[in-house]
């Protein structure tokens, strides 16, 4: 057993007795210990562990700030440990699926820490995300990845990519929702519907004039849908 390990035992000790006979100011500062000797021993599980004791001892004593600042450094160990282990599972997986969802994980991560390393890795998940688009040929898969692209987008703040990426994703939608409408039957109507609805929720989210055409074809299937079940729209 390494002497660090000795001592986080001994302390567990200590502040177990501290909670157990009512001293949670003790129990606390004992805790707090605790939490920097286990993220010294990297043990960034065990930490948050430790600090939601403090918390609790704090609660104990009704000390809503020394609760809050707890709750705050409880925070902090667990945005920091899913960046670190986000990247390291980046790195090490071959899946590039799994690789741009690491990197966008650890980039949302870094978010409250340092904005430009976030948005370097969630740029690194993009083009990730894109090559992958690239490569897929089932339209639903496309339209999978491309909503991915889209989300990741809106984090980095690129208005200009943004408009690149609707405007394919309206694309693909319009061809799943043509490709749909055409072969017919209730269960590909309402896959259009869903579709060309998702469209106009596009135009308004990005304030794109509205594509009458898109309206119209809503209307129509919604008609055909109800003539299918009348209670299905």
């Amino acid at each position: 057993m390494s002497e660090i390990q000795r001592k986080i035992d001994l302390l567990i000790s200590e502040a177990n007795a501290h909670y157990e006979t009512k001293r949670y100011k003790d129990a606390a500062k004992t805790f707090a210990h605790l939490i920097d000797l286990t993220l010294k021993n990297n043990d960034p599980e065990e930490a948050i562990y430790f600090g939601y004791r403090v918390a609790d001892c704090w609660k104990k004593e009704k000390n809503e700030l020394n609760r809050a600042k707890t709750f705050k450094l409880i925070s902090e160990i667990a945005n920091s440990s899913t960046a670190l282990v986000s990247e390291s599972y980046a790195k090490r997986t071959k899946n590039l699926q799994e690789k741009a969802e690491s990197l966008i994980i650890a980039g949302e991560s870094y978010f409250a820490s340092n904005k430009t390393k976030a948005k370097e890795k969630i740029k690194e998940a993009i083009v990730i995300l894109e090559t992958i688009e690239k490569k897929t040929t089932k339209l639903e898969k496309k339209e999978e990845i491309l909503n991915e692209i889209v989300k990741a987008i809106r984090l980095t703040g690129n208005t200009r990519k943004l408009k690149s990426i609707n405007t394919k994703l309206i694309s693909l939608k319009k061809e799943i929702a043509e490709k749909a409408l055409k072969e017919g039957g209730q269960t590909n109507l309402l896959t259009a519907l869903r579709e060309f609805e998702d469209i106009i929720q596009i135009y308004e989210e990005n304030k794109i004039p509205k594509d009458s055409d898109i309206i119209s074809k809503i209307k129509m299937i919604k008609q055909k849908v109800e003539d299918y079940d009348p209670f299905s729209t």
